[in-house]
């Protein structure tokens, strides 16, 4: 009895491959999308756990669809704008998946250090204000992966010299509230990079000195220093301003 051997058609070989191949390229975009969704929930649910903790401390948070899109205005928001995304969406996959928290305000609120490590959980932050807080140089650890920081208060905190080298790599800062706070010349070495500071600089009733100002005359986008209630002298004013035209300095009592 014979027995006719069968070989796969060049056709059905080619089907196999393409099965083959289009699964293959199903279970990678899969898995693409898979990697993507996790990393979207992981930041949401971080960055839902940093804004409960913000509100609980007191504070305040403002997200990036309330920001007022006007270059005048960099700090502009209006709180009262409207969501991104339909509502039964954000119902269930939620809120914090369309958003990103851009400013945060904990002034006068009874905070310490550790408080600030969920700031971290916030790596679009634009504004933090400290004002008025226990707030101390250890604590700035926390800010320094912030680096999309523009305006920073720190008025009447307890951050001194120490606390400045945590700040002095987030070069897009473009104000910056030290007023009231421990600093002396020798940390304004720290500020002497962050070349894009134009809207303020507040550095009153610090310990600055005529020396310390050496480190400001590459701040040339500056228009506004506040330097009132410090040691420095009318010459050194002057003589800082060679060096910085453009700027407003205020300074005496």
């Amino acid at each position: 009895m014979d027995k006719t051997a069968t070989t796969p058609t060049s056709s059905g070989l080619r089907r196999r491959h393409w099965f083959q191949f289009s699964l293959r390229t199903l279970l990678i975009v899969m898995l693409v999308i898979g990697v993507s969704l996790g990393l979207l929930v992981n930041r949401a649910r971080r960055q839902r756990e940093a804004t409960s903790a913000i509100l609980k401390a007191g504070g305040s948070v403002l997200y990036d669809y309330q920001k007022i899109a006007d270059a005048s205005k960099p700090n502009g928001f209006n709180p009262k704008a409207a969501p991104p995304g339909p509502d039964w969406l954000r119902n269930l996959v939620g809120a914090e998946s369309f958003q990103e928290v851009v400013n945060v305000s904990l002034r006068d609120q009874p905070i310490t250090d550790e408080d600030l490590e969920e700031l971290e959980k916030l790596p679009k932050l634009e504004g933090l204000d400290l004002t008025n807080t226990q707030v101390t140089s250890a604590g700035l650890v926390h800010l320094a992966g912030l680096t999309t920081l523009r305006s920073l208060g720190l008025w009447n905190t307890q951050v001194d010299d120490a606390g400045l080298q945590h700040i002095a790599h987030l070069h897009r800062l473009w104000q910056l509230n030290l007023d009231g706070t421990r600093v002396t010349d020798a940390g304004l070495m720290y500020l002497g990079g962050l070349t894009n500071l134009e809207e303020w600089l507040g550095l009153a009733d610090t310990e600055v000195t005529d020396a310390g100002l050496e480190h400001l005359t590459g701040l040339t986008k500056l228009r506004n220093l506040n330097l009132r209630l410090t040691k420095v002298t009318e010459a050194g004013v002057q003589k800082l301003h060679r060096s910085l035209p453009k700027t407003h300095i205020s300074y005496g009592p």
